[in-house]
């Protein structure tokens, strides 16, 4: 009973661990995506371009945090 309640804890600092470690990789690893798509809808769609970089990043933080 206790080994499952500590290994089930320990899963889960892990996962939170990992999380936390891996989302500045993760921004790192979609941002020239990022500004690839933010340079389109600047052009394309006439948005401003720190409003179109601003909405990619929010868009990665909604992915990885749900």
């Amino acid at each position: 009973m206790l080994d499952e309640i500590l290994g089930s804890l320990v899963v889960r600092l892990v996962a939170f661990i990992c999380r936390i470690i891996l989302f500045p990789v993760a921004l790192v690893l979609c941002t020239p995506f990022i500004l690839v798509r933010a340079a389109i809808l600047a052009l394309r769609e006439r948005q401003r371009f720190t409003h179109a970089v601003s909405d990619g990043y929010s868009s990665v933080d909604v992915f990885w945090w749900t």
